[in-house]
């Protein structure tokens, strides 16, 4: 990929997920704030020319993908109870349709 190009949608990346960082607060916005500017090291002659280095890199963008990957897919266990707890109100508040059986009932015991 052509630097400015990448240099471009670097910035551009880095600025919409810290600007969604302060708004949400989640932890995998931050981890993106720091690992898409990462991807720039690999431009610098002394990153590009040394095969250690380059492994490292790589290493590092390897556990900032699988950090990204694991608290993008994490349950908030508050936020989890929470929205249990309101679908459970929902569910009592409103009645069964008639000639429908409800979600406590078991659908064998309305069969003749």
């Amino acid at each position: 990929m052509n630097f400015t190009v990448h240099l471009v949608l670097a910035v551009l990346l880095t600025a919409c997920f810290l600007f969604r960082f302060i708004k949400d607060r989640h932890i995998y916005q931050l981890l993106f704030v720091l690992w898409v500017p990462s991807t720039l090291l690999t431009y610098l002659p002394l990153i590009a020319e040394n095969r250690t280095l380059r492994l490292v890199l790589g290493g590092f963008q390897l556990v900032m993908f699988v950090l990204v990957v694991f608290f993008m897919f994490r349950r908030n266990p508050k936020r989890a109870a929470a929205v249990r707890a309101a679908m459970k109100a929902e569910l009592q508040d409103t009645p069964a349709p008639a000639g429908e059986a409800s979600a406590d009932t078991d659908p064998a015991d309305n069969q003749p």
